[in-house]
């Protein structure tokens, strides 16, 4: 069996909702009564099947992360830029730290600073 990646299930989703929007807008352009039970029943139903596919995708998404994580280290994975995972400890947010101490203690010294008589 073929399992569909993702973002095939997130654009189908898309698309569904797309349908369902139409459905609903044409209820609003032309109010008679087909329309308006087409888009109470098709477009409900449109919406609601993509709304589940969406958390779906999210649910399945978030427990694979999770679960990948745990098998490799013990504990849930760190923050990702293109699959590779961060230090999050880096030495440039002390460095920035460090260097706005020194702007304000600067600053402070010159403001306190007398002129000499």
């Amino acid at each position: 069996m073929i399992r569909p990646r993702p973002e095939q299930v997130v654009r189908f989703a898309a698309v569904v909702v797309l349908f369902a929007l139409a459905c609903m807008v044409w209820s609003l352009v032309d109010p008679r009564p087909v329309p308006i039970m087409v888009a109470m029943s098709v477009g409900q139903a449109l919406g609601t099947l993509s709304l589940l596919l969406y958390v779906g995708v999210i649910v399945v998404e978030a427990r694979r992360a999770t679960r990948g994580g745990r098998q490799r280290q013990g504990e849930a994975p760190g923050p990702t830029v293109n699959g590779a995972t961060m230090d999050v400890t880096t030495d440039a947010s002390s460095d920035a730290t460090d260097a706005t101490t020194d702007a304000a203690a600067a600053s402070t010294g010159a403001a306190n600073r007398r002129p000499a008589t």
